[in-house]
This record gives structure tokens, C-alpha cells and sequence, in this order.
């Protein structure tokens, strides 16, 4: 085998003896085509779930405790009681784990149950059968296990085995039926199932069918072998890309030359990288290479080899796209495949407050091994007192060290309630009902699927309330996918009327749309009566209208001119693949840009009609009359031309004519004259970009001849060059793209998904940051970033290009540095490429951080799917952040995994992000909900469940630590064994689950409406701290030790009626309802919303004891009879006092919280209460500034001062109220402006797409009069921006 390769494919074509072993059996072993994206099988499931639930320290501590209660001396029950309650909580957190894997299972079987094609009556000789005895199968394994010079030896042999078809899906169509090969029929080829496809098969993909696994061309239905693939679900990407199979095997076109077809390829190891790959395909021939003289021969009569590169393979998960079909052999499969190695194994999640739990609970260990040691000591002294005066109740057989560790481990078992057991069973039940309320909202439910929100992962629903940085991608995430012709600008006129998503906002969008079908209607009347255009669909809206176009065309003066030039520019200036069919009625184009396929697109709408290309010429019919361009050169878009060209020669009167279009500054810079013609369509991109359309400006001129071919001299001597070849033809372009004449310019549509910026604009209001991922180059990422209110008009942003030099790289990072310190809003682009050495240097990782922390918004373009999780490990791992990731395609798997909580969007690009996402919804739109409601919510609810969970089960256990003053420390329990049993499992329960299940803060619609409160929710876990939960326990020992003295000195000294002894299980019964109904009291002091529901059943656990006590007396006579009991005053006088005790501090210290330091939920809940109008305050107060220096300042309201957006995430509710995160009044403004951190110059561009509601600001700040007021981040941060409760606003500010 050549050095260097790493596998070696065969096809149709025996083993040679090297790749086998002495019994005929093949060394080489590949993994199953069969992916796997869940936890657990059958084998593993019960040691592997065991193992993750040993993670958690309290189900240590019981399996501890109940090894310890089989010592016999250390028995206060039985042992299998201890065991059932453990068992019950560990069965059902199994039960609801293996329910998670197994909807991860069957999406894997759908996937898996996809279907492909290979030859009928065919054999793959990479899996020679052979027949050996169980003796020389072992032999054979041993030799094949320690022979080590063949590569890949990645996986245990496995031996083939012809196994029975299983049922057949069609999950692998995915859009039209598929279509035959040349003889019109499917003989010869049968279905094979995607996990059964193995490396060395033939398979046939046919058009619209998804490739099941990495696979080399052999041929195709295009006469030049090549073939179209979309792989916008690996890399983000929608526009199709080319595919060649080699010249040699491009002759295969049917099954019988497949299957007679010889060959071998030699492949690098797999790979993840998307853009990667080398190998070798070698067939026989008579005229050899003699390349491989001192390898081994495999084929005598001649061989030779045809160089592969990563344009010879298609990738699992991509689609072909208008190709009949596509032959090809298998290369790699399943998890050696680039999709499965750059997606990551299935990690085990648990929430942010179950990792913090284990801190607290081994702080319940420490109170508890304290009280337990304490008991211990103090009983030895008291146990050694005892032995000298001979007191009657004690064993003298025991010595005092003895009865010392006695006590020890009985109060070890005695106080353990201090550790809930039932915590976790609780905790699991109630992220359970989170995940029904989650599903079952309707405003999360997508219509157009009929789906609603899928939770996957129940465990982590509270991290949803912690969410610090989202990473989003952008295909198919953030937009549609649907780029669409608006506007264009011709000889200084505008053309086109149709809204976009932008300006239809706050309009009546069902008037718009009406208006738009008459202009539509009309248009096409007049397009009829200029030309009845048979490539025009009359059943789909035009998204190009305009009933002045053609008005102008008919006039046959300079402006008709003009626009049919204009439009004969657009047919002719890209890169579009000629249509399949060429019937009118289903011409379709296919584009490796979507842009151009829009454009193109309009022009054949308006009868500029694109038919197709050949290598030299170009075919239009422009209305009704066919043209034909000779097409002489194509000079390609990239990012950093950012222009496209075309030299062509006229048919008619035979001139050299080239056609370009780029972005605005790019043209401009070479116009041959700037006029105001010029100035005209400048004003004009800048209303287009206030649209949120993307634009491209056009532009001509003619060459004289004798310049055209000396300048094609020079460009095909670049073409052909090996060193610089790219740097060298950019140079000779340059030459030959000057003095253009401009024509216009035209404005697109990129389609978002409804509601993105609206979502975007109130999420990064509730200080979350949102960085973009994508795939895409730089332009479509910035100018989506702007349309969807990711960035801003006044921000500076800091490119950081592609660059693979670290020199490079730490000069742009640290002139990046060197402009922040200038002060403003920053937002940081940065390419793959950069990206990639960034994250290979430890220094240049801290410097990326530092830039990007203090910057509004971060996009990484062209980045790779194995980039996208590095960057999220990146900022999970070093600044310690909550981080969310959200995509939808194979490519986003990885980043999705690596995140803490994972949200796939079920859509157009396969259900890889689905299948590997903890939460899977239909549009982006709908993460507003699922954060600021659900997210905070669970986050509340969940906190306060599990911290009142470790108060009163702390109350129960001081108050038995109590009494042990008054028994000698022997650790003998006060109550009854059932009521020490039965206080978790039925009298204070059910307070707990209401809190973790019903109890809300605030409404859903006040959460939304305010997203300030989630940010000041979520910052510093400000809901679960160590402070927090230090507050409980020491409300805990207080309300335990009003609970044991009162009713201890109510019954000293006869404090009982005359008969009644005051026996411990009678003090203890007492004690026990006191505690028991303080606890459910003060649960329902800690919930926010009193309820119908919850509140009855919290006063029905108040009442449980008392109901108890009659059911325990029939099952146990020595049971107190508390009847007379309940007729005295004393006991109820104490029951009142107990209360009063316990609860009043409690409402005290609330009450004077919110009137003297109200927090920012206390603040909501009452505007919410007092039906405040939020929006109105904040118009109003927007209205007013306060000089630093005028006396007003010292008013009762607090100034209006605006704050830095670069602090929104760190700015409190209390002070957003008076100065909104998103008013960008008084901020420091500058035109939007990209500043080149490699040349260190900035440059102004209007090109880019900005946000209605920006425009609509800047016009607002135009007409208000008022200073101009900048006050520094550090003085507004000292001052007392609000410090007064909402209940001190005016009257007049509330509503009726």
C-alpha cells in the first residue's frame, strides 16, 4: 500500500494477499453505516444509569446508610424499609431516562431506515465470504489483532453476514419522485436499507434523495460528469455546489457496467473537516503510470491512477440536486463519515442548580455528622455520670465508650432526614409537569407542521432561566432560506413597491398586501401587451412588481434603454446553471448563489429570460427574441473582490462589453466619473438598506479589442501560474475593472423567519448576548446580522479576515484591543480561517475573549462545524456562562451538544439537529417564550422547591436534635416511627411539589413585555446562592426552636389537663403538629401566587395531622387521644402563638424590603398588580433629561439617562426603567463603519440592511431638541438611577 494512505477501497476487484490474512479473512474493518445518537442499549443501560445517579452525593450517602442499619445494634427498622424509598426514587429517575433514550432511539431507526440502491446479484469482495471453523475464527481474530502494519485497524473485526431486508421506508426521498436511470426503468438495482450500506458499495442516488454515506463519483447523467449537491445541512450553505466525477469511469450508465467496472481507491484517514480530502482512484489500463513501481501490483496489465479531491466526493447528509442521478462507491460510513466525526457523542446534561446541589448537600452532611458527633460526646459525659450515681434505666453491661458509638451511629440514622431522600424523586416529577407546560403551550405550536415544542431533556428545563449567551446559526435558523427581487434603481429611478418584512412594520400590513395585488395584476396586463411571456408563472406572486416598468419600457427613449439594458446586465453578469428543463412551465434555475438565482430569477419574470450556457457562450431570449453571447471570460465573486465580472462580445455589432456588479463602495471606487447620476442612486442604496434589503450595484463599460486581448494574455499566464496564482489574477483584474459606466443598482429581500428580530431585539433586552455561527461568507452574515437587529447602525465593527499567519492574527486581535479603548458599541466579525488559529493559541484565546466579552455582537462566518463547538467549549469553559446553542442542520450537532442546553429547529434540512437537541422547536421566534416564561419560570420554581425542601426537612431534624437536651443525648427519637416516616412522604410534600409546579412570580405576558426582569433573575443565580440558601437554614433552626420550646414549656409544671401525663409520645404528637403546620405555613409564605389550587392544597397538608391522628388511632391504640386535646384552649393558644412567632419576622422583613430596597421582581409584581403601563413610563420619561448640574435632578423621578449598550446585560431592572438598554438617544452616535483590523483603516458602507425601528429613531432624534447628554458608565453607575418603590409613581400613570 502507498505510504501515507490509510485505507484502500477495492472495487469489483479480489483482495490481494496483503489485505488478507492466511484463512482468507479481509484485515480491514470499517464501522456499520448504522448511527447512534443515544445514550444507552440494552447491555449498558442499567450499569450506565446507575453509575450517573451515583454521581449525585445523597443517593451515596442512603446507599451508605442502608449498608449501615444491616449491623443489627444499629437497627431502628427494618433494613428493607430504608431500602424501598431509595429503590422507588432510583426506578423512577431510570424510568424517565430510558423514556428520553428511547425517542432518541426510534429517530435514529427512521434515519437509519432510510433507503438507497445497489446492483442486484452483486458482491462486495471488500467482505469476501468465508466459512472457517470456530478454532481458526479465533486464530483468526488473534492474527488479525496483533498484525499492525495495515491501517485502519479502528474497529473489531466483524465478519459479514447476509441478513434478511427489513422494512423499507422512503425517509431518504426528499422532494421529488426519484427518478430512473437512462432505460427508464429500475431493473437491476434494489433497495438496501442506509444501515446496511457498507464501505466498497455500488449505490445509485437518484435526484432529491440524501446521501447515506461519504462516497467518490463514478459518473453521472451530465454529459461532462458532473452533478449538483446541497449541503446547507452540513455547512449552512444553500446554494448548490458541483460534484465531478473523473473522465475515465464517466462512461458507467448502467448497472451491468457498474458491476463490471474495476478499480481501487486509495483514501486518507477520515477526516473532519468539510473541505478536505486526498486520494487516489486506480484503475487497469494498458498505458501505465509507473507511479507505483514499488508497491504492490493489482493489476499486471497496467494500471492507472486518477488524482481525488474533495470535488470527487459527496458527503453524507447532502442532497442531490437537479441530477438524474449520480453512481458512486462508498468511502466512508457511519461514525467515520465527516457529519457523524464532527458532531460529538451524546453528552450526559445536568442542570446548573443539580450541580450546586451537592455543595449544599454535603453542608447537610457536615450538620449532620456535627449534631451526630455532638450527641456523641455529650452523651459519653452523661452516659459516665449515670454509671457513677446507678441510675435504673440504663444497661451496665456498656461501658461509656461503647454506649458513645452507640450513639454515634444511631444518630446518624436518627437525624438523616436532614438529607432528603425524596428530593430527587420530587425534583424529577416536577421537571416533568415543566415539560408538559412547555409542550402543551400554544403559543409555541408552528401550524404549518402541526408541531409543537418537543422537550428531550427533562433535567435541565431550569438552565432555560440561566441562559447568559445564545450561539445561533443562520441558515435556516435565523431565516427562510428565500431570497427575493424588491427594489432597483435605473438611470436614477426607483422601481419596485412591494413591502418587506422591515418596512411593513407597524402598518396595516392586510391594506398593503391588497394594494400590491391590483399594482401586480396591472403589471401583468402590461407585460402582456409588450410581450406574453410563456416562462412566466401566472399562478405565484410576483415578488418584483411595479406598474411604472413597463410604462417606461414602451417609450423607446434613454430610460428604456436603459432598463432593458439594465436587465440584459442581470441575465448575463453570474454564475447561474442552466435550467434541466426546457419547458416554459417548469424552468427553474439552480444557483451556487442564492442572490443570483433571485436576480436571474426577476429577469426571466420581466422576459429577460436566462436559457442556459456552454463553456463559450451564453443563451438568452430577451422578448421573444433569441440572442446568443459569446462569453470570453468570468472573473468570480469572492470576499475580498467583492465584485463579480463577465466579458462577453456583443453578437450584433461585435463589441467587447464587461458587465460587473458588486458592492456599492467597491464600484464607486471605479466609476470613470461620479456625477449626480452617481449621487442619486447613493441616496438610493441608503432607503434601500433602511428597508433591510441587501444591495448590488451594476455597472459597464466597453473594451476596445486590441486591450481586451492583451489584457487575456496576461490574465490566462496568471491562471496558469503554481505560486500566487489567486494574488496574481486579482492583480490582472484589476486592470481590465476600471472607468465602468454605472446603470443602477439592485436591492434583495433575504427572508427572515417571522419574528426573529423582534425575538433577537427582547432577548438581547434581557441581557443575553447572541452570537452567530454560520457557515456563510462574511457579506450575507453581516447583512443578516443588521436586518435581524443584531447589529446596529452606531456600531464600529472590527473585522478580523482570514488570515493562517499568527503574526497576522495577533496584530489584528491587538489592534482590535487598541480601538476599543477609544470607548463605543463594537461588534466583532471574524472568518473561519482566523478563527481556526485563534483557537489553536492559548494567548490569542484570552485576547479573542477579552475582545469579544465587550463587544454587543459576535459573528463567525465560514466557520466549520467542529468550529462552532470549540467556540461555545470556549466561552462555557473560561468565562463560566450558561450557554444555549440553536440550529437545525447536521452541522450544528456539535455546537449543540457542547452547549449546556441544546435547541434544534425542526426544519427543512433533515432532522439531524432534532435528533441531538435537548429541545426541539419549529421557529426561532419561539426561544423568546421558551426563555423569558417557561425558562424563568422552571428556573424560580425549581430553586424555591428545592431550597424549601432542605428548610423544613432541617426544621424536622433540629427539633429531634432538640430533645436530645432533655434525654441524656441518647438519640432516641420524640416522635412515633410513622410520623417520622410519613412528615416527607405525606405532611409536607405536597406544599413543595406546588411551589416547584404552580407557583409564578409574574404573568407571562408581564415577562415578556419586560425582558429587563430575567436578566436580573438570572445574573449571579441570584435565586440559588450560598447566601440564599444560608438564610434557610438559619429560618430553619429559628422556626425548629419556637417549635420545641413553646409546646415544651406548655406542658412543664402540669401545663396539661388533669389525667394526661406528659409522656414523650404525647409531647411528641404535639411538637410534631406544631412543626408540621409552621413548615406548610411558611411555604405558603414563600410563593409568589396564592391560587385556588395551590393554596388548597397546602391547607389541606395543614390539616393532614389532624386527620392523621384519628386513621394512626384505630392502627395503633397507643396512639395519644388528642381529642380533649383539641378542645383546650392552651393548645390552640400555643398553635396561634407558634404561628405568630414563625411568620410575623417573616412579613416584616418582606414588608420593609419593598418599601425601603425594593428589588426588581418586587417593583414588576406591583406594576403588574397596579396594571402599570410599562411602555407608557418609559415614553414618557424619554421625553425629559436631567442636567447632571440642574436642580431638577434631585426631583422625586429619576433622570432619563441613557446607558451604554455595551452594559445592557449588567444594567438592573430598576435602573433600565429609567434608562431603557435599547435607546440609543444620547448614546455616542457614529455612522455604521467596519473598521480592517489587518489595515487598520475604517471603511464606510451603506450596503448593509438596517432595522425599521433604527430609522424610525433616528427620524424621532431629528425632531427632538433636547441636549445631547453623555454621562460616563462609572458616574451613572454611582448614580441612584431609581430608589423609589412603584407604589410612589403617580396616579395618572396607572391605568383604570
Amino acid at each position: 500500500m502507498t505510504v501515507g494512505v490509510e485505507r484502500r477501497v477495492f472495487i469489483n476487484t479480489k483482495l490481494p494477499p496483503s489485505s488478507v490474512d492466511k484463512f482468507g479473512a479481509q484485515l480491514f474493518s470499517y464501522p456499520k453505516n448504522k448511527i447512534k445518537t443515544s445514550k444507552y442499549t440494552i447491555i449498558n443501560f442499567l450499569p450506565k444509569n446507575l453509575w450517573e445517579q451515583c454521581r449525585r452525593v445523597a443517593n451515596l450517602f442512603f446507599i451508605f446508610l442502608i449498608l449501615f442499619q444491616f449491623v443489627p445494634v444499629f437497627q431502628e427498622m427494618d433494613p428493607i424499609w430504608a431500602i424501598i424509598p431509595l429503590a422507588g426514587v432510583m426506578l423512577v429517575t431510570a424510568m424517565k431516562d430510558g423514556y428520553e433514550d428511547l425517542k432518541r432511539h426510534q429517530m435514529d431507526t427512521e434515519l437509519n431506515n432510510s433507503i438507497t440502491y445497489i446492483p442486484q446479484d452483486w458482491d462486495n469482495l471488500n467482505y469476501p465470504s468465508v466459512h472457517m471453523s470456530w478454532k481458526n475464527y479465533i486464530l483468526s481474530t488473534i492474527y488479525w489483532y496483533f498484525t499492525k502494519q495495515y491501517r485502519p485497524k479502528v474497529r473489531k473485526m466483524k465478519r459479514y453476514k447476509e441478513v434478511k431486508p427489513a422494512a423499507l421506508t422512503i425517509a431518504s426521498i426528499i422532494g421529488k419522485e426519484s427518478i430512473p436511470l437512462d432505460k427508464g426503468h429500475n431493473e437491476g438495482w434494489r433497495k438496501i436499507l442506509w444501515k446496511y450500506v457498507r464501505v466498497g458499495d455500488i449505490i445509485c442516488i437518484r435526484n432529491n434523495e440524501m446521501v447515506p454515506a461519504d462516497m467518490v463519483v463514478l459518473s453521472t447523467c451530465e454529459k461532462d460528469n458532473i452533478c449538483y449537491t446541497e449541503t446547507k445541512s452540513l455547512d449552512g450553505e444553500t446554494s448548490l455546489k458541483i460534484r465531478k466525477g473523473p473522465e475515465e469511469t464517466a462512461y458507467i450508465s448502467s448497472v451491468d457496467e457498474a458491476k463490471h467496472f474495476k478499480g481501487y481507491v486509495d483514501a486518507e484517514k477520515p477526516r473532519p473537516e468539510l473541505q478536505r480530502f486526498t486520494g487516489v482512484l486506480t484503475i487497469p489500463s494498458s498505458k501505465s503510470d509507473d507511479t507505483n513501481k514499488n508497491d504492490e501490483v493489482i493489476y499486471p496489465e497496467g494500471e492507472h491512477s486518477i488524482p481525488l479531491n474533495i470535488n470527487n466526493i459527496l458527503l453524507r447528509g447532502s442532497i442531490l440536486r437537479n441530477t438524474d442521478w449520480v453512481i458512486g462507491v462508498v468511502l466512508y460510513t457511519g461514525s467515520d463519515t465527516k457529519v457523524i466525526l464532527g458532531s460529538g457523542q451524546t453528552p450526559s446534561k445536568r442542570s446548573k442548580i443539580e450541580k450546586s446541589m451537592n455543595p449544599q448537600v454535603i453542608f447537610n452532611f457536615v450538620i449532620l455528622f456535627t449534631l451526630s458527633i455532638i450527641t456523641a460526646f455529650v452523651h459519653y459525659f452523661i452516659f459516665s455520670n449515670w454509671l457513677k450515681i446507678k441510675v435504673p434505666w440504663i444497661n451496665f453491661n456498656n461501658g461509656s465508650l461503647k454506649s458513645m458509638i452507640f450513639a454515634l451511629g444511631n444518630a446518624v440514622i436518627l437525624l438523616q432526614t436532614i438529607i432528603p431522600i425524596s428530593l430527587y424523586v420530587t425534583i424529577e416529577i416536577v421537571k416533568m409537569v415543566h415539560t408538559f407546560w412547555i409542550s402543551g403551550d400554544k403559543d409555541m405550536f408552528y401550524e404549518p407542521r402541526g408541531e409543537s415544542c418537543l422537550v428531550k431533556t427533562w433535567t435541565i428545563s431550569d438552565d432555560l432561566g440561566q441562559i447568559e449567551y445564545i450561539f445561533s446559526d443562520k441558515t435556516g435558523t435565523l431565516t427562510q432560506n428565500k431570497m427575493e427581487f424588491r427594489r432597483c434603481t435605473i438611470n436614477g429611478k426607483i422601481y419596485g413597491i412591494k413591502g418587506t418584512d422591515v418596512s411593513l412594520q407597524g402598518k396595516n400590513v392586510d391594506f398593503v398586501r391588497a394594494k400590491e395585488v391590483e399594482v401586480e395584476m396591472k403589471m401583468r396586463d402590461q407585460m402582456k401587451s409588450v410581450y406574453d411571456n410563456p416562462y412566466l408563472n401566472p399562478e405565484e406572486s410576483l415578488p418584483f412588481i411595479d406598474d411604472t416598468l413597463f410604462v417606461d419600457l414602451e417609450r423607446n427613449d434613454e430610460q428604456s434603454e436603459k432598463i432593458k439594458q439594465f436587465f440584459t446586465h442581470v441575465a448575463l453578469c453570474h454564475t447561474v446553471l442552466s435550467p434541466k428543463s426546457k419547458d416554459p412551465s417548469q424552468f427553474v434555475y439552480g444557483a451556487e448563489s442564492p442572490d443570483e438565482q433571485s436576480l436571474v430569477t426577476t429577469a426571466k419574470d420581466l422576459g429577460f429570460i436566462f436559457v442556459g450556457r456552454d463553456t463559450n457562450h451564453i443563451y438568452l431570449n430577451i422578448q421573444g427574441q433569441n440572442v446568443t453571447y459569446q462569453l470570453l471570460n468570468i472573473i468570480e465573486f469572492n470576499s475580498t473582490r467583492k465584485r463579480m465580472s463577465v466579458i462577453v462580445q456583443d453578437p450584433i455589432n461585435g463589441e467587447i462589453t464587461i458587465y460587473c456588479k458588486g458592492a456599492d463602495n467597491i464600484i464607486y471606487e471605479r466609476l470613470k466619473e461620479k456625477n449626480e447620476f452617481s449621487s442619486i442612486t447613493l441616496s438610493h442604496l441608503e432607503s434601500f438598506a433602511n428597508e433591510g434589503l441587501r444591495t448590488l450595484c451594476i455597472a459597464y463599460r466597453t473594451i476596445p479589442e486590441e486591450e481586451y486581448y492583451t489584457w487575456n494574455r496576461q490574465y490566462t499566464e496568471a491562471s496558469k501560474s503554481m505560486e500566487n496564482r489567486e494574488e496574481k489574477m486579482r492583480s490582472v483584474a484589476e486592470l481590465i475593472e476600471k472607468d465602468f459606466i454605472l446603470l443602477g443598482a439592485t436591492a434583495i429581500e433575504d427572508r427572515l423567519q417571522d419574528g426573529v428580530p423582534d425575538c433577537i431585539d427582547t432577548l438581547l433586552t434581557a441581557g443575553i448576548k447572541i452570537w452567530v455561527l454560520t457557515g456563510d461568507k462574511f457579506e450575507t452574515a453581516v447583512n443578516i446580522g443588521f436586518a435581524c437587529n443584531l447589529l446596529k447602525k452606531y456600531m464600529l465593527l472590527l473585522m478580523i479576515r482570514s488570515s493562517g499567519n499568527p503574526k497576522e492574527i495577533e496584530e489584528e486581535l491587538n489592534s482590535a484591543l487598541s480601538q476599543m479603548e477609544h470607548g463605543g458599541s463594537f461588534g466583532l466579525i471574524i472568518e473561519g480561517l482566523a478563527l481556526r488559529t485563534v483557537l489553536d493559541n492559548e494567548l490569542f484565546k484570552k485576547m479573542f475573549l477579552k475582545i469579544s466579552t465587550h463587544c454587543d455582537a459576535v459573528i463567525c462566518c465560514r466557520v466549520a462545524p467542529k468550529q462552532k463547538a470549540e467556540v461555545v467549549k470556549l466561552v462555557k469553559s473560561n468565562l463560566k456562562a450558561m450557554c444555549l446553542s440553536i440550529g437545525d442542520g447536521a452541522n450544528d450537532v456539535s455546537m449543540i451538544q457542547e452547549a449546556n442546553v441544546g435547541v434544534g429547529i425542526a426544519g427543512e434540512e433533515g432532522m439531524q439537529a432534532a435528533m441531538s437537541s435537548d429541545y426541539v422547536i419549529c421557529q426561532f421566534r419561539f426561544l423568546k417564550k421558551l426563555l423569558l416564561v417557561h425558562g424563568r419560570w422552571s428556573y424560580l420554581r425549581i430553586a424555591n422547591c428545592v431550597l424549601n425542601f432542605f428548610f423544613k426537612n432541617m426544621v424536622w431534624t433540629f427539633i429531634m436534635f432538640y430533645f436530645q437536651l432533655v434525654n441524656g443525648f441518647s438519640a432516641t427519637m420524640i416522635f412515633d416511627y410513622p410520623l417520622w416516616m410519613y412528615y416527607n412522604i405525606i405532611f409536607t410534600v405536597l406544599p413543595v411539589a406546588v411551589i416547584g409546579t404552580l407557583d409564578q412570580d409574574i404573568k407571562a405576558k408581564t415577562a415578556l413585555r419586560i425582558p429587563q426582569i430575567y436578566a436580573s433573575t438570572k445574573k449571579k443565580q441570584t435565586l440559588f446562592t450560598t447566601r440564599r440558601f444560608l438564610i434557610f437554614v438559619g429560618n430553619a433552626v429559628y422556626l425548629s426552636i419556637i417549635c420545641f420550646i413553646i409546646p415544651f414549656l406548655m406542658t412543664l409544671k402540669g401545663g396539661l389537663p388533669i389525667g394526661y401525663d406528659d409522656d414523650k409520645k404525647l409531647i411528641g404528637n404535639i411538637i410534631a403538629c406544631y412543626g408540621i403546620v409552621v413548615a406548610n405555613f411558611t411555604a405558603l409564605m414563600y410563593m409568589h401566587s396564592w391560587d385556588i389550587l395551590g393554596t388548597s392544597v397546602i391547607v389541606v397538608e395543614i390539616i393532614s395531622f389532624f386527620l392523621y391522628i384519628p386513621v394512626a388511632k384505630s392502627f395503633d391504640s397507643e396512639t395519644p387521644d388528642l381529642e380533649v386535646l383539641f378542645k383546650l384552649p392552651v393548645f390552640w393558644i400555643g398553635l396561634v402563638l407558634v404561628i405568630i412567632l414563625c411568620i410575623l419576622p417573616f412579613i416584616i422583613i418582606r414588608f420593609a424590603q419593598s418599601l425601603f430596597c425594593p428589588s426588581d421582581l418586587t417593583i414588576v409584581k406591583e406594576m403588574e398588580h397596579r396594571k402599570v403601563n410599562y411602555s407608557m413610563i418609559r415614553n414618557n420619561d424619554n421625553k425629559r433629561v436631567d442636567s447632571p448640574n440642574s436642580s431638577s435632578s434631585n426631583q422625586t423621578h429619576s433622570s432619563q439617562i441613557s446607558s451604554c449598550f455595551s452594559d445592557r446585560d449588567t444594567i438592573p431592572l430598576k435602573k433600565t426603567l429609567s434608562a431603557p438598554a435599547f435607546s440609543n438617544k444620547y448614546a455616542y452616535y457614529r455612522r455604521m463603519s467596519l473598521y480592517d483590523t489587518k489595515t487598520k483603516t475604517e471603511i464606510s458602507n451603506t450596503g448593509y440592511a438596517f432595522s425599521y425601528s433604527e430609522a424610525n429613531q433616528e427620524k424621532e432624534d431629528e425632531n427632538d431638541n433636547l441636549p445631547e447628554i453623555i454621562i460616563p458608565e462609572t458616574e451613572r453607575k454611582m448614580k441612584q438611577l431609581f430608589n423609589r418603590h412603584s407604589m410612589f409613581l403617580p396616579t395618572h400613570q396607572f391605568k383604570e
